[in-house]
């Protein structure tokens, strides 16, 4: 199996490491191209993958071809790379609000494609992707895609409708979840914890906070409240929170996230007039 990426930044390479360093695809079977040379040089030594500035060799060396790009520039790879992705080849878009209908409209009218959206922690096979498939997709699409990501973490088919959502919870999430930890972390410094070590005693509560979740079987409100004794430290942290909006702020930057994952989409989504201009994009999402 070969996989290509078009754009070459952090989402592609997160994806490209985690692939390689569970052993799931080797690294030369790997394609990636982006307009930085620095960033091909980077990736080229670190990753060993094939790279190169042009497009439509990634296409060519490519079973699976990912289309890594902002946005807002995915109209001209797709005008570039349209009369290439035939039905040979399956197209998976990690671009954020970029419709199955709009990436179909773009590409060949039997292109097999798949709205795809992963997310970072993928670099420590720990990612949560969500993904939902296009009406030319063969049946064993979904599940292919599926099982290569659940080898870096979780992987669950949603429908098109709920992506934007997940591109608000999971896609942007971990950003949310360093902030806290970055906060925490200067709290420990503060009170006169060495710097590695608070962040380490951050990481690992983190860390142990989310297996817990996931295995307990118990609500995040159970656990929570399993660990707030009356007038001890815990209750005092949280009333501190709850005074401070925390929850209310942590609601809202998911919906916020989730509104302008919507809102890249529906610029693109709209009918435009075909694009011209061939150039290969600066390649990063988000």
């Amino acid at each position: 199996m070969r996989i290509g990426f078009v754009g070459a930044g952090r989402m592609a390479q997160a994806i490209a490491k985690g692939f390689t360093s569970r052993g799931i695809i080797k690294s030369r079977n790997i394609w990636a191209s982006d307009r930085a040379e620095k960033t091909l040089e980077r990736i080229s030594t670190e990753l060993r993958i094939n790279v190169t500035h042009d497009n439509r060799e990634v296409v060519e060396h490519s079973d699976i071809l990912v289309l890594s790009v902002k946005p807002q520039v995915m109209d001209t790879v797709l005008a570039e790379l349209s009369d290439l992705t035939d039905p040979s080849k399956l197209v998976v878009s990690v671009a954020a609000g970029v419709t199955l209908d709009h990436l179909q409209s773009r590409l060949l009218p039997d292109s097999r494609v798949i709205r795809l959206m992963p997310n970072t922690p993928i670099l420590a096979n720990a990612g949560a992707s969500v993904y939902c498939v296009g009406k030319a997709t063969k049946p064993e699409d979904g599940p292919l895609i599926e099982a290569l990501f659940k080898s870096v973490g979780t992987c669950d088919y949603l429908p098109e409708n709920l992506m934007d959502a997940a591109t608000g919870l999971s896609g942007s999430g971990p950003a949310f979840i360093f902030e806290a930890i970055d906060a925490m972390t200067s709290a420990g410094v503060q009170m006169g914890l060495p710097l590695s070590l608070a962040q380490r005693l951050v990481c690992q509560t983190v860390h142990g906070a989310g297996l817990l979740a996931l295995q307990s079987g118990q609500s995040p409100a159970e656990l929570r409240d399993a660990i707030t004794s009356p007038g001890g430290t815990t209750i005092a942290g949280l009333s501190e929170l709850e005074a401070r909006g925390f929850r209310a702020a942590l609601w809202q930057a998911v919906m916020t996230s989730a509104k302008r994952s919507a809102e890249l989409g529906s610029g693109i989504n709209d009918p435009v007039k075909p694009v011209d201009d061939k150039e290969s994009p600066v390649c990063t999402i988000n």
